[in-house]
């Protein structure tokens, strides 16, 4: 296939204890995250990351009680079912350069492939320029653009 003409940043739960029994256990995506040098002060980069994780768990939490509500089932049938501890909990920041799609022979190409998102829930915030597509079942796609203060989920 072709390759997704993507690069990013991926974040997934901070657990600073080495005694954490997902620390010792090796469960991937929890641990310490390897914040990138940034020209400003790290500490700021990784407090507004680490702050927009836990507004998106919290978000999602929400989500979940509401989709749990809507099936007719208690409030907290998700916590008490699949997140009893902390849930995996992954945050990916991508940026999608166009100068990749101009090289020579990348015309066709796009900034990702054909593709299911795994997990429980997906909550996506798009930038102004759009470009993302959803698939219906009868295998027709159409296009998702954005709007904006609005998450995708």
């Amino acid at each position: 296939g072709k390759p997704d003409g993507k690069e990013g940043l991926y974040f997934g739960s901070e657990i600073d204890d080495d005694n954490h029994p997902k620390i010792r256990n090796k469960v991937p995506l929890h641990g310490r995250n390897q914040f990138p040098s940034v020209e400003k002060n790290d500490n700021e980069f990784r407090h507004v990351i680490l702050t927009h994780m836990t507004a998106m768990e919290n978000l999602g939490r929400s989500i979940m009680t509401g989709l749990a509500l809507s099936l007719k089932l208690d409030g907290n049938f998700f916590d008490k079912n699949y997140f009893l501890d902390e849930p995996t909990c992954l945050f990916r920041i991508f940026n999608y350069p166009a100068s990749f799609c101009q090289q020579k022979g990348n015309e066709n190409l796009w900034g990702v492939g054909e593709h299911t998102d795994y997990g429980m829930l997906t909550l996506l915030l798009q930038d102004d320029i759009g470009g993302l597509q959803v698939k219906l079942s009868h295998d027709k796609w159409i296009e998702a653009p954005p709007i904006p203060n609005t998450y995708i989920c």
